[in-house]
């Protein structure tokens, strides 16, 4: 396993991350706990010791299921989730708040299911337009100082917003959708990252699946005798500028899989096709 430094703290976390969306169960079809917790078996075994979840997940579920399948090694991996998205059972639908209120309520429901008394990474899930940034900025820095929480990070954010927040704390990562596919923030956002020595975190590394099944992709794949996946994941760490691509895992065999992007190279030539990528995909 290859490791590299969160932001400018000093964890230590897995290229590969495990991303829990997937064993949260909701939108998934039939997600088994017990393969769950196997996959989570496997990940440790393989060295990932980066674990992405959300509260929302299977509406805290997903957090329970990750604890159970870490147990003791859940103050020893560095375990991420989020807070700022909310389930109205009434109306089936997701909606944003950052509200100081609800903050405080979410942190302690995720240290309770996670079985930790402080969250190494708590990230913002989506920015919330009803709430004023300095209100969530303020209930964050206290949460820091109460060791509830131990660093910040945010997902989904736009330039303004990053530069907006940085101003009163520290961000360390930005989790971002970033693929073969999908790589605007190269010019919109990295260049913000780089500048604040933020640590970009890559989800939806795969764009839902449409990569899988590409021809091309399967023609440079078999080159190096690796599989698509493998060379999709491989793409996005040979960028510098990624410290971990989170993959949502369902099964043992699939960490074995994403694990396989580790280790070798993809040649300046085969680069450069993927950099026009999203010309050539049919």
């Amino acid at each position: 396993m290859k490791y590299k430094t969160l932001g400018q703290t000093g964890l230590r976390i897995s290229c590969i991350g495990f991303g829990g969306s997937i064993i949260g169960g909701y939108g998934w079809g039939k997600v088994k706990d017990k393969e769950s917790i196997a996959a989570i078996h496997k990940a440790l075994e393989l060295g990932v010791n980066f674990f992405d979840t959300a509260d929302v997940y299977g509406l805290g579920h997903s957090e329970e299921v990750l604890a159970k399948g870490l147990g003791y090694y859940r103050k020893r991996v560095v375990i991420a989730t989020k807070v700022g998205v909310r389930w109205d059972k009434r109306k089936k639908e997701s909606y944003k708040d950052l509200s100081p209120e609800h903050i405080r309520e979410a942190v302690e429901g995720s240290l309770t299911r996670l079985k930790i008394d402080c969250i190494p990474l708590y990230q913002i899930h989506y920015p919330d337009y009803n709430t004023l940034p300095i209100e969530t900025m303020a209930v964050l820095n206290e949460l820091q100082r109460e060791g509830k929480i131990l660093y910040i990070g945010c997902s989904n954010f736009t330039p303004v917003l990053i530069k907006t927040f940085q101003k009163h704390i520290r961000l360390e990562s930005a989790q971002e959708r970033y693929n073969l596919l999908d790589h605007t923030i190269d010019k919109r956002l990295v260049p913000i990252y780089r500048k604040m020595k933020m640590s970009l975190l890559a989800y939806s590394p795969l764009a839902g699946g449409k990569l899988i099944k590409n021809k091309k992709l399967k023609e440079i794949a078999l080159k190096y005798n690796k599989t698509p996946i493998q060379v999709a994941i491989r793409w996005i760490l040979d960028n510098n500028i990624v410290t971990s691509a989170i993959l949502g895992i369902r099964t043992p065999k699939e960490i074995e899989e994403d694990v396989g992007a580790l280790g070798w190279k993809l040649s300046a030539e085969d680069r450069l096709i993927f950099n026009h990528f999203r010309g050539i995909i049919k």
